[in-house]
């Protein structure tokens, strides 16, 4: 394994982010443990700057991370009335994924850095994410990366998830 690059996900590459989504997904032990809304939207509108900023980690060529922040405040709605913050600018931090065998290796806690840096440059007041209760090793890296957990409720009208959230300077 050579060195880790961290960089904008290029529509070029948009096979890549379904190819990792489908093998992490698919090798969850817990598939309850990830949830994507609406995915005919989501692929429609995976490199629209108004809805979403996709950054990757990449092994040479191979993309081994990704995470999405989700900015669209009308699509964020349940969460920001959730958490009672529809008087700030709020964003989601979502799609969340590592190849197994790149994981423990800080890769994530990057790309959620890089991220929170993305939000603050966009101008965000708050950086929101939702986690399975049960999902030990996401909770963690949200905890180490700073964020609280400000409420445990089912969002979407059936996925239960920890709500978190990082007030931004």
């Amino acid at each position: 394994m050579s060195e880790i690059i961290y960089k904008e996900i290029e529509k070029k590459d948009k096979a890549k982010i379904l190819d990792l989504m489908d093998n992490v997904i698919n090798s969850l032990e817990r598939p309850e443990f990830y949830f994507i809304g609406d995915k005919k939207k989501e692929l429609q509108r995976m490199f629209d700057l108004e809805y979403v900023y996709n950054l990757g980690a990449y092994d040479s060529e191979k993309l081994v991370g990704i995470t999405q922040l989700y900015v669209d405040q009308e699509d964020l709605k349940e969460y920001i009335d959730i958490l009672r913050l529809t008087k700030y600018k709020v964003c989601d931090l979502g799609s969340a994924l590592v190849l197994k065998e790149y994981r423990n290796r800080g890769i994530m806690q990057n790309l959620i850095k890089m991220q929170i840096e993305k939000a603050i440059n966009l101008k965000f007041n708050y950086v929101i994410a939702t986690v399975h209760p049960e999902n030990i090793p996401s909770n963690t890296v949200f905890k180490k990366s700073g964020f609280s957990i400000k409420k445990k409720c089912i969002v979407n009208n059936q996925y239960l998830r920890n709500l978190y959230q990082i007030k931004l300077s």
